[in-house]
């Protein structure tokens, strides 16, 4: 398998990112066996995501020029310090380290910034 590219969120991925978002709350809807866990619309909640949290920044995954997973870091404490939230992997492909790879961009921005 290709390694996965991981890059800086564009507007243009927001309809595979709430695609993605739609799979996570798919994924705790049946873990908590509670099918109303987002609402009638859980791909919506990505858009709140990006409003609502103001992530400090938002990366992405492609495998072969499709976005397949993506993260972003959330600012704690007035900003010195970071929380990876969330990270989503596209179903098909979890365990294949693109997790990692994108967790790996949130450390690295950490790091970067003190």
């Amino acid at each position: 398998m290709a390694e996965p590219i991981v890059r800086a969120y564009e507007e243009r991925d927001r309809g595979a990112c709430r695609g993605l978002w739609a799979q996570l709350t798919q994924w705790h809807r049946d873990l908590y066996d509670d099918q109303s866990i987002g609402g009638e619309d859980p791909a919506g909640w990505f858009d709140s995501y990006l409003e609502e949290k103001k992530p400090v920044a938002v990366w992405v995954a492609e495998l072969d020029g499709r976005v397949v997973g993506f993260t972003g870091a959330l600012a704690l404490e007035g900003g010195s310090r970071y929380e990876l939230e969330p990270i989503v992997v596209d179903a098909e492909l979890r365990g294949r380290g693109i997790g990692d790879a994108l967790a790996g961009a949130v450390i690295e921005r950490a790091a970067a910034d003190g």
